[in-house]
């Protein structure tokens, strides 16, 4: 499974044409159009796609452009965002999703979380402010991945399987999960750990590097369970 992933990201990247995505404004003494882009037209003309395709052409229409104005969101990007508009999930302001990742049903994705291609975020599962869940993570349902947590991708360094979070897990703010690290069903990592090998179900981990530190009890449990009405 971990080599399909790997190598179905990269065919991704390497199938993907990089582009400037920009919204570039234009006085003109002429309406204007251009192929592959979004046109507005309000007082000037606003294009939005390839800022080399929206340059080319306003090159050739040189005599009739009396100004513009560029406004570029990335450069020679190789993935666009991911569209999120019909996603049953709460993705707030900032936050970072590439394409081609999956986002379950009555997710959270926090402010400046940012997420990487073939990433998959299960059910009802909260990914805290300023996580960072590297390519083919699999992180599965009723997870809380802590603010600033890090979870490693599985492109670059090379590894064959990417993390895998199971079910009801807690990765405490500041963790570092490294690449290939299997944490099982309804364990705790505690904060700023950094684990460096699988985790057996019910476990609590903490330190650098992780260890285990006791099982998880059902008050622990319960001191630890999901915020429900935050998924609402």
């Amino acid at each position: 499974m971990g080599d399909n992933m790997k190598e179905d990201a990269l065919k991704i990247l390497n199938e993907s044409k990089k582009m400037t995505l920009a919204k570039v404004f234009v006085k003109a003494k002429k309406t204007i159009d251009i192929e592959q882009c979004i046109k507005v037209d309000y007082n000037d003309q606003i294009f939005i796609g390839d800022l080399d395709v929206i340059l080319k052409c306003l090159k050739q229409n040189s005599e009739d452009i009396l100004s513009y104005h560029v406004e570029n969101v990335c450069r020679n990007s190789k993935l666009s965002l991911l569209d999120t508009s019909n996603l049953n999930a709460r993705i707030e302001y900032g936050a970072i999703i590439r394409d081609h990742v999956h986002i379950g049903e009555n997710a959270i994705i926090l402010m400046g979380a940012i997420i990487n291609l073939n990433a998959h975020i299960g059910d009802n599962t909260m990914i805290d402010m300023g996580a960072v869940i590297g390519s083919g993570a699999i992180i599965k349902n009723n997870c809380h991945i802590g603010a600033n947590a890090v979870i490693a991708g599985m492109l670059e360094p090379k590894c064959v399987q990417g993390v895998v979070i199971n079910d009801n897990v807690l990765i405490g703010a500041g963790a570092v999960i490294l690449e290939g690290v299997v944490v099982g069903a309804n364990s705790i990592v505690g904060a700023n750990s950094i684990v460096t090998k699988d985790v057996e179900e019910n476990s609590v981990v903490y330190g650098n590097p992780a260890r285990f530190i006791r099982y998880v009890d059902e008050k622990l449990s319960n001191q630890n369970k999901i915020v429900q009405d935050l998924r609402k």
